[in-house]
């Protein structure tokens, strides 16, 4: 991480201040301000400088920036997904995980078998339109993401935002990296069948509450073929409409989900609606 530089001959410090004062007075220090939130304020501090600061009253605390690392190896443990693996079996063999995203990197290893060929059962494209019907969306079969795979063509489907990879990582990721490399990034269900909807249309980073709905049936309808229980992840929400239990008629199909035997639907914690 960059901690420091060279900036005039003189070297200066990446800080944070716990500060409640004008920052004009951080900046006749020399202080380059790159964030202002609240009563934090972060930037470059010339080195020199640093001793001057016992001479500002609002300063109330101070700190070097510091290194953070990605911690999606230590989220699974915190909710007991390794012992539960362990004491159970339970790893997602026999369960479907629906994922109602941006898409996924179909190729990626995470969400292959160890012989290459796809966890993905069926995934339903919202951005692309079906050459059978000639209307929206398109559904891609397992078959036709695994010929993709062994021909090294474009399947059609991209997740351009990455979000839905991301997601479907922390879900159901089976750990395995490109070139081989060692990962610790194990999803919370790494052998899980997987259900993928394309919830974005062409063009549009929203998605259409209607087309959300259709792709929750989607989902049903896969899982209900297979005879497996599933899980649905709904890592998305909104402002508009109805925020009250009858003013919101989308989200009143979720509840009537619940009701079926093996059937999981998971909203995004901390979502607006």
């Amino acid at each position: 991480t960059t901690l420091w530089r060279l900036s005039s001959h003189e070297v200066e410090v990446r800080v944070l201040f716990s500060y409640q004062g004008p920052v004009a007075k951080l900046q006749a220090l020399g202080m380059e301000i790159t964030s202002h939130t609240g009563e934090v304020v972060g930037g470059w501090l010339p080195l020199h400088s640093v001793h001057t600061l016992n001479s500002l009253p609002q300063l109330r605390a101070a700190e070097l920036s510091r290194p953070l690392q990605t911690h999606l190896n230590v989220s699974a443990s915190m909710v007991n997904a390794p012992a539960a693996r362990l004491q159970y079996g339970l790893d997602g063999r026999g369960v479907v995980v629906g994922l109602i995203d941006t898409g996924i990197d179909y190729r990626h290893p995470a969400f292959r078998r160890p012989d290459g060929s796809t966890r993905i059962v069926s995934l339903l494209d919202f951005s692309t339109t079906s050459p059978i019907t000639g209307k929206i969306p398109r559904v891609f079969n397992q078959s036709q993401i695994n010929s993709a795979l062994q021909e090294n063509k474009a399947l059609g489907q991209e997740d351009k935002l990455g979000h839905g990879t991301h997601i479907a990582g922390i879900a159901a990721g089976n750990g395995r990296m490109p070139n081989n490399k060692k990962a610790n990034y194990l999803g919370i269900a790494p052998r899980a069948d997987l259900v993928v909807v394309k919830g974005l249309r062409k063009g549009s980073r929203e998605f259409d509450s209607a087309d959300v709905l259709q792709g929750i049936a989607f989902v049903h309808a896969v899982a209900k073929r297979l005879k497996k229980p599933y899980v649905v992840n709904l890592s998305l929400g909104g402002q508009q409409g109805g925020h009250v239990r009858h003013g919101d008629v989308a989200g009143g199909g979720l509840p009537g989900l619940s009701r079926w035997r093996g059937v999981l639907p998971v909203p995004g914690g901390g979502r607006d609606r």
